[in-house]
């Protein structure tokens, strides 16, 4: 069987593969259910690339086993040192997973280690983090408008902000709360949706208000070019770091000083698989599948993402020996044409920062058909406009439709989160 291509920070992680997949086997029912199906032992896995001989494992099998199938035996429910993280529901049903808080702690802290002022403010005492983001991203009820601030204050010391579930719906005096909440609280971090953020923020603007200096860490959705340049605008220059963190995982990849996105590689084995689903080479598109190292309550042997990379080659110049990718975006996002396609990261590569705009969708109306919904302020430009429409042309082809349409709203998806592209298949 052909090896697929694997991350793997130093040789001590495929002793631990090789403990995960042994305490699977043991103590997870789907795990030894399926092996023994195959045919297969923990024995099978002498070396890393024997990985590859054992299954891969999809979010709909944790869905239909939870919860008793998918526990390591040992563990319940109602363990009072599980943390409860549930996802938003984006692509289908949402997932609830259960892990240990102290191993997501350690998972965080090995993934900030490419950007330290991180790591001492996720690990400051007191925490004092505020969360903004939809309401599905939070165990709390911070859509209800009569909701205070202590009903959101969560043990651990975050903040969740009031918001509504459809973003841009939210009313000006919920906005106004937010910004006296986070000037009441004085955050030592941010951890933040970045559309989210950027749209609080130019109410902040709009109210002449500066909000506390801290680092920022966005996650939850695509972190959009647009939406970092509205941020920055308040913040120091390049305060926003994007974070890729899935609730199954916690934190998976970060962004270092210089830019670049670093895999939490000490954390967790990395696979990437290419459309054929084959092993990937350097930069080609890839589908992520991840097994975890730590033996927790929840563990993961080849989980497939739904989450697309491509693997940048070398080292980064902020001397990180974590590896570097590129996140394209989640591949239900992606938009087929007739003999190729593109990724959300293609789409805002190609957007951009045009002076005047504050958000955008492309919406997939037929193949070749398409809908750039944009809303915009006084400083957008006619020019900007024809710009836009040349370069988001080039990326999709010349024997496509593109019409820009300037909105004043653009709803968001079912989970609360934003969308940047629709395909048609979602449109309308």
């Amino acid at each position: 069987m052909q090896s697929i291509q694997l991350i793997i920070a130093n040789k001590k992680n495929e002793q631990h593969a090789k403990r995960e997949i042994e305490y699977c086997y043991e103590h997870v029912r789907m795990f030894k259910s399926r092996l023994t199906s195959m045919g297969l032992t923990p024995d099978d896995f002498q070396r890393i690339e024997d990985l590859s001989k054992f299954p891969i494992f999809e979010k709909k099998e944790f869905r239909k086993h939870f919860p008793a199938g998918i526990f390591a035996g040992r563990y319940s429910l109602d363990d009072a040192r599980l943390s409860r993280s549930p996802s938003s529901g984006t692509t289908g049903d949402r997932l609830v997973t259960f892990e240990f808080g102290t191993l997501l702690l350690e998972r965080a802290i090995n993934c900030s280690e490419t950007l330290p002022k991180i790591a001492t403010a996720f690990s400051a005492t007191p925490r004092k983090h505020v969360r903004y983001a939809a309401p599905n991203c939070s165990d709390v009820e911070c859509a209800n408008p009569n909701s205070t601030m202590e009903d959101r204050l969560m043990k651990d010391g975050t903040l969740i902000l009031p918001v509504y579930h459809d973003l841009l719906t939210t009313p000006e005096h919920m906005l106004d709360r937010a910004i006296e909440e986070i000037e009441s609280y004085q955050p030592n971090l941010y951890y933040i949706d970045a559309t989210h953020f950027a749209f609080l923020v130019r109410h902040a603007k709009k109210r002449n208000k500066v909000l506390p200096e801290a680092p920022i860490v966005a996650t939850f959705s695509n972190v959009t070019k647009i939406a970092k340049a509205q941020i920055n605008e308040m913040f120091s220059e390049n305060a926003v770091k994007q974070l890729v963190s899935m609730s199954e995982f916690g934190w998976v990849a970060m962004e270092c000083e210089h830019g670049h996105l670093h895999l939490n590689s000490k954390s967790f084995i990395f696979e990437f698989i290419n459309e054929a689903g084959e092993p990937a080479s350097v930069n080609e598109l890839a589908e992520v599948i991840i097994t975890s190292l730590d033996q927790g309550a929840l563990p993961h042997v080849r989980y497939r993402t739904g989450d697309m990379y491509r693997l940048q080659k070398g080292n980064c110049s902020c001397g990180s020996s974590s590896p570097v990718v590129t996140f394209e975006g989640r591949k239900s996002d992606f938009i087929y044409l007739q003999d190729t396609f593109v990724t959300p990261n293609d789409v805002d590569e190609a957007i951009g920062v045009p002076s005047g705009l504050a958000l955008y969708q492309l919406v997939q109306k037929e193949q070749t058909v398409f809908e750039l919904r944009v809303i915009v302020n006084e400083h957008w430009l006619q020019s900007s406009e024809q710009q836009l429409n040349q370069r988001l042309s080039t990326l999709l082809g010349s024997n496509t439709e593109l019409n820009i349409v300037k909105v004043p709203y653009i709803e968001t998806g079912r989970s609360g989160k934003f969308r940047t592209c629709m395909p048609c298949e979602q449109g309308e």
